[in-house]
């Protein structure tokens, strides 16, 4: 990178979010490259990470402010701002993406925010155009993302890059061997795995439905589900859930390591 000095601005571990996992290992190889300093008041470029979680309220705020590079690490924003707004800056802001015509749309979103994990139309709108229009280009991981940043700011250069993958550090064979004997797993078990934040837009109950059919034709099949209930009652839900004997594990636990795409 030569005489350039890139401003970084994304949680870090140990915050609860995969996000601040990626930025780590990707801090730890510009470093490799050149000058990369932890969110300083100047420099030649700015880098911020964003996301949905409001850990990224306060850096969506500093790329509005002193636009950069922004690396979008979820392509729809719009959960971001039913946590981070009230109802009238909320209407303010979806009419800022969609046109005044859609002002009673936004209200109704508004009003049923509750069903926003599940309701698609709330997917439907990712409200970029904010953040896409004052950066100065825009970094996302597949071509889906891409298409979403292009319409809502056509002018705004973006270059996608594949999610980074970070080698793992597996446990050793005897934990592997531990875990399968407490679940009741053969060594032969094919097990499927979901993990992180378990919310309604992962589509948990589909994935057990579908499960399901998969293990009753291959019973040598099993199914963990690993990490933190975001809904008491998708939790329920998925704890009282009748399922074949012993072939779904659910443990609530903290956020598993980023381990890459």
């Amino acid at each position: 990178m030569g005489g350039v000095k890139v401003g970084y601005y994304a949680p870090l571990p140990p915050a609860s979010t995969g996000v601040a996992d990626y930025a780590a290992a990707l801090l730890s190889a510009l470093r490799r490259r050149g000058q990369v300093e932890l969110e300083p008041a100047n420099a030649s470029v700015f880098l911020y990470h964003l996301g949905n979680n409001q850990i990224h309220r306060g850096i969506y705020k500093r790329a509005l402010e002193v636009p950069g590079v922004v690396v979008l690490h979820d392509a729809v924003l719009h959960h971001f701002f039913l946590g981070s707004m009230d109802e009238r800056q909320y209407i303010d802001e979806f009419v800022f993406n969609y046109g005044e015509w859609n002002r009673d749309l936004a209200r109704d979103l508004w009003r049923r925010r509750a069903s926003s994990g599940l309701d698609s139309r709330y997917f439907a709108y990712p409200m970029l155009k904010r953040i896409a229009r004052f950066s100065r280009a825009v970094v996302v991981h597949n071509p889906a993302a891409a298409r979403m940043v292009r319409q809502h700011a056509p002018d705004t250069p973006v270059v996608e890059i594949p999610h980074l993958f970070q080698q793992p550090d597996l446990p050793p064979a005897y934990e592997v061997f531990r875990f399968r004997k407490k679940h009741g797993f053969s060594l032969r078990t094919f097990v499927f795995g979901v993990f992180g934040y378990l919310r309604e837009s992962k589509r948990l109950m589909t994935i057990l439905r579908a499960f399901e059919s998969v293990h009753r034709a291959r019973p040598d099949t099993a199914l963990l589900v690993s990490g933190s209930f975001v809904s008491s009652d998708l939790a329920r839900a998925t704890v009282n859930r009748e399922r074949p004997k012993r072939s779904i594990v659910v443990q609530r636990t903290g956020r598993p390591r980023f381990l890459g795409a």
